[in-house]
Formats: C-alpha cells, structure tokens, sequence
C-alpha cells in the first residue's frame, strides 16, 4: 500500500515526462507512477554494486529531477543525495519511511 500511495502522489504533483529518483529498493514505484527514472538503474543496491554514485550524482545535478524519494531505511550511504537534498529540494510528503522531496531551486519552475 505504502508504494502505492507514493506512486500515486507522483502522479498528482509531476508532469507526464518528469522524471524522478527513488533512493532505495522500490523500482515498482517508477511503474506504477508511470515515470521515469534518472539514469539506467532503477534500485540503490545496483548504483552501490556497479559503483554508479559518481554518474548518478551527476545525472541528479544535470536532469534535475523533480521529485527524489527517499527510503529513510536503505542501509547505502549517498552523502552527495543528502547535500542535494539540503541545497535544492524540500521535504513535501511522508509515507510511512518513504519521504518525498520536491525540487525548489529550479528555475524552470
């Protein structure tokens, strides 16, 4: 239910072609949100595995996503996510241990 709910949040506060980024283990939520994911991987456990944080954390900067998804329990560090997080987006919404963060600083907005 809760992936359901983020999915369906997703859905009310995005556009169609924005894109989003899931910290976590979550890839349904893209689905089910009808939304893209940045960059090719879809979990945190495959960015981690492959050593993506340097190419994802640069996607972050230069797609801009409009909403970031934070699972608070995911047991992988992103300190670059958090500093992201802190400078250009704001906590919106909670969903059990899923917290939505929406895009501030953004001047397309």
């Amino acid at each position: 239910a809760r992936d359901i709910n983020v999915a369906s949040y997703v859905r009310r506060i995005t556009e169609r072609n924005d894109k989003i980024f899931v910290w976590g283990t979550e890839p349904a939520i893209y689905v089910m949100s009808d939304r893209l994911p940045v960059g090719k991987y879809s979990v945190a456990y495959h960015i981690i595995d492959f050593g993506k944080l340097p190419e994802t954390y640069e996607l972050l900067t230069s797609q801009k996503p409009r909403i970031i998804i934070v699972h608070e329990k995911e047991k992988y560090d992103f300190p670059q996510l958090n500093s992201l997080l802190i400078s250009e987006y704001a906590s919106v919404k909670r969903f059990d241990d899923m917290k939505i963060y929406l895009k501030v600083n953004n001047s397309e907005l």
